[in-house]
């Protein structure tokens, strides 16, 4: 299993095509909770605003490093996260994504 939080979702709303192990205990939902559902559904960034910033940056170069963002648990705890994302060009819409707890580095 891999350390890392990944998750596959489309580009254009965010809609969870997968999630692993680790991405699903980071955010306190379960796997079968999240596929089908937006980030938005589950209400991941704090606001709107938050997650429009980020999703500019990653459309302008289609990438992302340690993009520093507060995420919301399932259970309304706050979560800070390094995102490192790429959109995969030669798939319909998919969007690759590793988070990292940011209370977890150094550890």
């Amino acid at each position: 299993a891999s350390p890392a939080a990944i998750s596959l979702t489309t580009v254009a709303e965010g809609i969870f095509l997968d999630a692993n192990s680790r991405f699903c205990e980071l955010l306190g939902w379960s796997r079968e909770a999240l596929i089908g559902c937006s980030a938005l559904d589950i209400a991941l960034w704090p606001t709107l605003g938050e997650r429009a910033a980020w999703r500019e940056r990653l459309l302008a170069s289609g990438r992302q490093q340690d993009f520093t963002a507060r995420w919301l648990r399932r259970d309304g705890q706050p979560i800070d996260v390094s995102i490192s994302a790429d959109i995969e060009r030669h798939a319909p819409d998919p969007l690759i994504a590793l988070a990292q707890d940011q209370g977890l580095r150094g550890l």
